[in-house]
């Protein structure tokens, strides 16, 4: 579905009837967006795709534990419904829902379109060496992201006694997301008192968990939002409704801002997403948790009031959990495995799956013998299907311990206008073993464009264009230098009341050098008087996830561009219409 599409903030969100889904009416008519509350553990066949390894060697006492790993893959690609599906979700929008048209028997359900993800790993103390290192990492978008955790040898010992019993792992993974919302033009504040808010969170956990996930009993958010405005805790005071908003509108509207303060507030106060052991697990969700927040000297001082005017579109963030609690009685012979011999090494291959983007993965590891031969074996996965493998680095008893791992490795993308990448690496031979991963999703970045060119007089022509300048990759891997990436949009103005514009750029870099990186993008506006404004700008890559061509940002140009670049403009850009289709990504 074209990215040109958003969530629309006039409905407040909806849930299926088991709670798994979240509903987003769209711009478009009679069309909703969806969006999981919890992940999905990837399969292989009737298997998890998750493996435990202890690295153990002989010592005085017997054999001993040096450290291991655990590697898994959670799916966070969105569920695709049946017929019937899409029919029962139908029917629950419509019973939740005022926006849905009388004799609508299906509406058409999109997935939400989701970006720039984070993941946050919580338990993981008295298992990993560094548990904070597992705070808001960037994970970008793909199909299922690649999980490998470093265990100390007290966490694998620990992690081997869990494994097999009804306990389950104390450990689960938030995801946070960005998504795009359409507001209608309004002019309101939200006044809140963070002490109240602070409280009724404290003793509301239902209500503070289910913007993270599943929940024992599912949280009446009507009345979260009537007591958040009954407590005093949150004022919204209106100084311009919408245009044609009557009184019933304007109620469905504020349910949304609450939603949205509610989410905005929790981000800022939570602590920890922790996993419930009473919450439910259907179908192969595994999203059950509970959320502790800080203390409150921790967020006494947070500003949660702001005013709003004149902002149509907005970033919010949506989130959701996965539970490792729920990984429960797992059969230590198909789940678990010793590397007990003193010549071996365990090695863990985690690559994540990504079928939109990656065609396959081809992979070589193993050691330099003292006479600089290569002493190894190889591996490939596809895009569709990702890697999970444990295998070992194994030498001769008779020679040294190697002191590092040589891993070669490959990425071959699908779009043929996309630079293959490939790198050489060498990783220390540590107690836990060798670990490569690879998440397809920290190696393609996708930019949200969000632009309301289109609103220019009829007459005038704009153009949005993008470059990226990236820094040297570093020796061993390929393409050196990296190939820069660039594109344009043209638009022709249509008038005040156009719809905003929204699309998405990808292409592919290297996460390891993005320090480095840049995105540059340029706005140039030539009104019907032949004024030319434009805007400017260049950031550092990792800092840009959202775009903002907006004419308000405009200022003269001191010098007109040629006619002749004006010309070029017109003929490499893609055209931008009110009806005119989302650009393909281009690169």
């Amino acid at each position: 579905m074209s990215d040109d599409v958003f969530a629309d903030a006039a409905a407040p969100t909806v849930f299926s009837d088991d709670g798994i889904l979240a509903f987003f009416k769209s711009t478009l008519p009679q069309t909703w967006f969806y969006a999981t509350r919890a992940g999905r553990i990837a399969m292989d066949g009737d298997k998890y795709r998750l493996v435990l390894v202890r690295n153990r060697k002989r010592g005085a006492g017997g054999l001993e534990t040096k450290g291991g790993m655990l590697a898994t893959q959670i799916n966070l690609a969105p569920v695709i419904g049946t017929v019937d599906d899409e029919r029962a979700w139908t029917e629950a929008i419509k019973r939740n829902s005022p926006f849905v048209p009388p004799g609508v028997e299906r509406l058409t359900l999109r997935p939400l379109g989701l970006r720039n993800g984070r993941m946050t790993i919580a338990g993981l103390e008295g298992l990993v060496e560094n548990p904070g290192a597992y705070r808001d990492v960037p994970i970008g978008v793909q199909t299922s992201l690649p999980i490998t955790l470093p265990l100390t040898a007290d966490g694998a010992d620990t992690a081997w006694g869990i494994l097999g019993t009804p306990a389950g792992f104390p450990v689960t993974v938030r995801f946070d997301y960005d998504c795009d919302f359409l507001y209608p033009k309004a002019h309101y504040k939200i006044t809140a008192e963070t002490q109240k808010v602070y409280d009724y969170f404290s003793v509301n956990a239902k209500a503070r968990a289910s913007y993270f996930g599943l929940v024992g009993a599912q949280a009446d958010l009507d009345l979260v939002r009537s007591e958040l405005i009954g407590s005093g805790a949150v004022t919204i005071e209106w100084l311009a409704r919408p245009e044609g908003f009557d009184d019933s509108r304007i109620a469905q509207l504020q349910k949304t801002i609450l939603d949205a303060f509610a989410k905005s507030a929790l981000d800022l106060m939570v602590a920890d997403v922790v996993p419930d052991h009473e919450a439910p697990a259907p179908e192969g969700f595994f999203g059950g948790v509970s959320v502790r927040l800080k203390d409150f000297h921790e967020v006494e001082k947070l500003n949660l009031s702001g005013e709003f005017k004149q902002n149509d579109m907005r970033t919010q963030t949506f989130s959701f959990s996965f539970s490792f609690a729920q990984l429960r009685n797992l059969d230590r012979s198909q789940y678990g495995v010793d590397i007990t011999g003193d010549n071996v090494i365990p090695v863990t291959l985690n690559l994540g799956k990504d079928p939109i983007h990656v065609q396959k993965y081809l992979m070589q590891y193993g050691y330099r013998k003292l006479d600089g031969s290569f002493h190894g074996t190889s591996a490939e996965g596809t895009g569709a299907n990702g890697l999970l493998l444990q295998g070992v680095v194994q030498w001769d008893p008779r020679e040294p311990q190697p002191p590092k791992t040589e891993i070669q490795f490959g990425v071959d993308y699908e779009r043929l206008d996309w630079e293959d990448f490939s790198t050489l690496t060498e990783r220390a031979n540590g107690p836990s073993g060798v670990m490569h991963v690879f998440t397809p999703g920290t190696y393609i970045r996708k930019i949200a464009v969000l632009s309301d060119l289109l609103k220019a007089e009829p007459g005038e022509l704009a153009s949005f264009e993008w470059r990226t300048v990236f820094a040297p990759n570093p020796p061993g891997t390929r393409p050196n230098p990296p190939k820069d990436y660039s594109g344009g949009v043209l638009y022709d103005g249509a008038g005040i009341q156009a719809p905003p514009d929204k699309f998405a750029i990808e292409f592919p870099y290297n996460n390891e050098v993005a320090d480095g990186a840049k995105f540059e993008w340029e706005v140039v506006l030539i009104k019907n008087d032949g004024t030319v404004l434009h805007h400017k700008e260049t950031k550092p890559l990792k800092d840009v996830s959202t775009v903002l061509a907006s004419r308000s940002r405009l200022k003269p140009m001191l010098q007109a561009p040629p006619t002749a670049v004006v010309r070029a403009r017109e003929a490499f850009a893609l055209r931008r219409t009110p009806t005119g289709p989302a650009p393909e990504n281009e690169a």
